[in-house]
């Protein structure tokens, strides 16, 4: 049987509860659940974990102010061999409110984890909002923070033999295909939400995200 493991992915827009995340970890039982913009939800994931059988990866800010936007949720069957923190440089502002909504760099997460004897290295990202331009409401003031993130991950990628990055991107598929090395594949599961991969076969089964939330998929990674 070829090697695969699937990850429940969703931007949940900082909600403490998501209702609709427990039915889909208790029916779906994906290996992993990797969430954004999950500032303050990490009680209700811990209940989820507990019921079901997970382990959550939640970093506090004493890992950066960002940290904690990013959680992953790894089923207990499955091996935690490595995690690190890739802390950015480059500040960015929200499109709210701007220049008032200035934030401080984002951080990110690689887990290399290991199901059934095969290691799966991935890079989970919340990539600043504007994508390569900077973006209309700040200016064009994230362009720099974008781009950063965008090289990081890409410097990541190329150094694996196979991985994936999964999260919320922030820009669309032409952007991530024109920015992207060529041998990076891209998947969308909204217009904004990636699983972006290389040595790897993947698929998207898209979900109905929750009103104000967006990018709800289960992404399928398998082995070459």
């Amino acid at each position: 049987m070829t090697a695969h493991i699937r990850v429940l992915y969703g931007n949940i827009a900082g909600r403490r509860r998501v209702p609709r995340l427990r039915n889909l970890v208790k029916n779906r039982r994906p290996e992993l659940v990797v969430l954004t913009e999950a500032y303050h939800v990490r009680v209700f994931l811990r209940l989820l974990c507990t019921l079901y059988g997970y382990r959550l990866k939640h970093p506090g800010r004493r890992h950066g102010a960002e940290a904690p936007d990013i959680a992953v949720m790894v089923r207990r069957d499955g091996v935690i061999v490595g995690r690190w923190f890739r802390k950015m440089l480059r500040v960015w502002w929200g499109p709210f409110r701007y220049p008032k909504s200035k934030r401080r760099p984002r951080v990110y997460q690689i887990l290399q984890v290991r199901f059934h004897g095969v290691l799966w290295p991935l890079y989970l990202l919340h990539w600043p909002p504007g994508g390569p331009s900077g973006g209309v409401l700040t200016r064009g003031a994230n362009a720099g923070a974008w781009a950063e993130s965008m090289k990081d991950f890409t410097a990541w990628l190329a150094a694996v033999e196979a991985g994936a990055g999964i999260g919320d991107a922030n820009a669309n598929r032409k952007q991530l295909n024109r920015l992207l090395p060529r041998w990076v594949r891209v998947r969308m599961s909204s217009g904004v939400d990636a699983v972006m991969s290389k040595g790897l076969h993947t698929s998207v089964e898209h979900l109905n995200s929750p009103r104000g939330m967006h990018g709800w998929a289960i992404f399928t990674l398998t082995k070459k």
